[in-house]
């Protein structure tokens, strides 16, 4: 499925974002720096995108057993994803390399959030399991 960027003020779509994903897009989420778009989907995948020529610079696919639910971008280093498989990964942002696996909730991760002030480093993840975890 394909990724438009928008005019915010004339509601004009500037770009559609290739390639495509092959399922819904699920999940996105932007840099710290504001320079990268990252995007999850049903197919099981993420991309990177370069928000200056809207270009796709990296690709995972089958990410995760089963589609992606979450993602976060903590200090533009690392790419948190949270699927239906119930699991947390942890990626290098630069990479794409899979650092960590954590078996998070017994059903699908359904949301991921960094942890403000005073909680450097902390993720917060809730699942369809109900519960909500945070990791360090």
């Amino acid at each position: 499925m394909n990724i438009r960027a928008w005019d915010g003020g004339s509601l004009e779509c500037l770009r559609i974002l290739y390639p495509p994903h092959l399922d819904a897009v699920s999940t996105m989420t932007i840099s710290g720096d504001g320079e990268r778009l990252f995007s999850g989907s049903g197919d099981r995948s993420f991309k990177v995108f370069d928000l200056g020529p809207f270009e796709c610079r990296r690709s995972k696919a089958d990410a995760h057993a089963e589609g992606l639910t979450s993602m976060v971008v903590m200090e533009n280093d690392f790419v948190f994803t949270g699927g239906r498989d119930g699991r947390i990964k942890v990626w290098d942002a630069q990479t794409l390399r899979c650092l960590k696996v954590i078996r998070a909730h017994k059903g699908a991760v359904t949301a991921l959030a960094i942890l403000g002030e005073g909680h450097e480093g902390q993720i917060l993840s809730a699942g369809s399991d109900g519960s909500m975890k945070v990791w360090t």
